[in-house]
């Protein structure tokens, strides 16, 4: 059943997610790596903005943002109080050690405008590095240590933007 939450005064968007191409993929991929317990809290499909997407979805401790802009999905880490507070998956995995800030710069900071950018990590390695370390992740967003958590996705943050924007 799709939220109403977020869509009361938005004739244009469909609420039904069985007509959400993000929320069909999300939940097949989240079937794939047997999170078969995930909630979907909100979603939004809005097919006159280039199929633009969102869903937002609780799995366990963890509050997944999924969007789909112009044909690119990617998965962001909400924070579960306040789910206005955003974390990149890119921040996630400085703090997780998917990834390094040197690795990041090589691969998104662009230095040659003629070739075209990088895009996001595919969705289905996104989702294979959270399967990997969810119990990790879980203790991560416990109420025990969110706090903790959420104090290193900012510092990442700021790292990540101090380096990417000056």
């Amino acid at each position: 059943m799709a939220c109403v939450c977020c869509h009361r005064d938005f004739e244009d968007l469909i609420v039904n997610e069985s007509f959400n191409p993000l929320t069909q993929k999300v939940d097949v991929e989240l079937k794939r790596f047997c999170f078969d317990d995930a909630q979907l809290l909100h979603e939004r499909y809005e097919p006159k903005e280039f199929g633009n997407a969102l869903a937002v979805y609780k799995l366990g401790n963890l509050c997944l943002n999924f969007v789909r802009e112009r044909g690119n999905d990617t998965v962001d880490f909400l924070n579960p109080a306040d789910q206005a507070e955003c974390y990149t998956f890119s921040d996630m995995s400085l703090v997780m050690g998917w990834t390094t800030l040197d690795e990041l710069v090589k691969k998104y900071k662009r230095t040659n405008f003629d070739e075209p950018p990088k895009g996001p990590i595919p969705l289905e390695d996104a989702l294979s590095f959270i399967g990997n370390d969810f119990d990790r992740l879980q203790q991560m967003f416990s109420s025990s240590d969110v706090v903790e958590t959420l104090g290193k996705l900012k510092a990442a943050s700021k790292n990540r933007s101090k380096v990417f924007f000056g």
